[in-house]
């Protein structure tokens, strides 16, 4: 009987778990990108990387077997896109009627305004359109099955690196009150 060959180099990850782990450790090496951004983003238990997961899981088998990039593109595409004045009519709708009325797919607007999410906010004027491109562009470093040669990847580092994307984050995600829209005077 012969010798069993080990393996000297660790075994390689599959999944959901081992492509957050090249996201996040792509993210990391690159300039301009804050640590904290990345730990609260990645978070096992927090509010982007369950919000991942239920995109993923609600995506239709058909495109899943064949997903490569294209959730990807649609979700940059859909943060690229996010027409002001379409935004601004829609602002008294429910979330998931004015995200299919912006051009979202049924898989994508379902999960997006699920009470765990965007819905918890009933109508879609309590998410600034400000804060939902960067949380999409969030979403792509969470779904994305290799970063790295992703077509939106340039997307995503500039939202990581943009200055202040942390604060916007966490307050959509409700770690932070919401800012006030209005100053109020007298007050």
């Amino acid at each position: 009987m012969g010798a069993l060959h080990r393996r000297t180099e660790p075994v390689p990850q599959r999944g959901r778990e081992a492509a957050r782990v090249r996201a996040r450790r792509f993210l990391t090496g690159a300039p301009g990108v804050p640590g904290e951004l990345l730990a609260s983003v990645f978070h096992r238990d927090g509010f982007y990387r369950k919000l991942a997961d239920q995109l993923l899981d609600d995506l239709p088998l058909r495109r899943r077997v064949l997903r490569g990039h294209r959730l990807c593109t649609q979700l940059d595409q859909r943060a690229a896109y996010l027409d002001p004045t379409a935004y601004t009519m829609l602002a008294q709708t429910p979330v998931r009627e004015a995200l299919l009325r912006l051009g979202f797919p049924k898989y994508l607007a379902d999960p997006l305004s699920s009470e765990k999410a965007l819905g918890a906010r009933c109508i879609l004027v309590a998410v600034a359109r400000t804060d939902l491109e960067p949380a999409l562009r969030t979403l792509i470093a969470l779904v994305c099955p290799a970063l790295e040669d992703c077509p939106a990847c340039l997307a995503v580092h500039t939202t990581f690196a943009t200055p202040g994307v942390d604060g916007r984050l966490a307050e959509l995600a409700g770690h932070r009150p919401a800012r006030p829209r209005i100053a109020r005077e007298g007050r």
